[in-house]
Formats: C-alpha cells, sequence, structure tokens
C-alpha cells in the first residue's frame, strides 16, 4: 500500500485551526497540498532593511530553514512525525515562517500533542491574519 505524502494524505487540518480561533467546524477543508503550494498562505512580512542580518547569514539562515524544511517532510512522510517535528521546530528557528509554523501543528496533531498543537495553530492564525486562508480563519456558513 502506498502512503502519501505530507502534501497530498492530511487534509488541511481545518478542524483544529478552527478549533483553536474557537470557531465552527468547517464542513470541507483544503488539501496541505493547497496551503503548502498557496500565494495565500504567504510567508511572513520581511525583516525591515534596517534589522537585516547580513546577505550571506540570510543566506546561511535559509538554506539551513530550507533543508530542514525537506527533512521534516521527509521525516512526516515516512510517519517519522517526533523526527519531523524537532526539524520543523530547527527550521522555523532557522527562518520563521507561517507554512512551517502550520506544519509543526500538524506534526503535534498527528503526535496527540493537543495542548500544543492548539497553541501552534493560535499563533500561525495571530501571526498570519489577513494571509491566513479565508476557509481557515473564518467559521462556515450555514
Amino acid at each position: 500500500m502506498r502512503r502519501l505524502g505530507l502534501r497530498t494524505r492530511f487534509p488541511l487540518l481545518a478542524v483544529p485551526v478552527a478549533v483553536a480561533a474557537g470557531l465552527a467546524v468547517p464542513a470541507a477543508a483544503q488539501t496541505a497540498a493547497e496551503v503548502a503550494g498557496s500565494e495565500q498562505a504567504a510567508e511572513p512580512a520581511g525583516i525591515p532593511d534596517a534589522a537585516a542580518p547580513e546577505p550571506a547569514a540570510e543566506l546561511d539562515q535559509a538554506e539551513t530553514a530550507r533543508l530542514r524544511y525537506e527533512a521534516g517532510t521527509a521525516a512526516f512522510d515516512a510517519g517519522r512525525y517526533p523526527d519531523a517535528l524537532a526539524e520543523f521546530q530547527e527550521s522555523y528557528r532557522a527562518l520563521p515562517s507561517l507554512r512551517t509554523l502550520y506544519v509543526i501543528g500538524l506534526c503535534q496533531h498527528a503526535l496527540f500533542r493537543y495542548p500544543d498543537a492548539v497553541e501552534s495553530f493560535r499563533q500561525y492564525l495571530a501571526e498570519g491574519g489577513d494571509r491566513v486562508p479565508p476557509d481557515l480563519r473564518n467559521p462556515p456558513k450555514g
């Protein structure tokens, strides 16, 4: 039996996100692939020029974040959720992004660490603001 990966297998956990926001549970949710590739789930705004790190340091952080994110995705796809969580957390430490924060919540949910997952989804909603796709931040109608 073929296992589906993080991007295709996990329906976007709109339920935990909605619960974190204190909203009603939506009837249907996007797939993780739709959010991962969505421009609506944009990354947080960049660092102002005055506080910007040196270009080499920024490149190293971005590369570290990318490599850790890829390792986390591979671990998640293999069902190694503790390893995936550790990799995603390191990716987030190197270069915070909404996408990574959301996937940290997915890992915590997969590990039955619901209070941590709810906190990650609350942080995702708070930091994402209007950049969070509407179906994840608004309760369903009807």
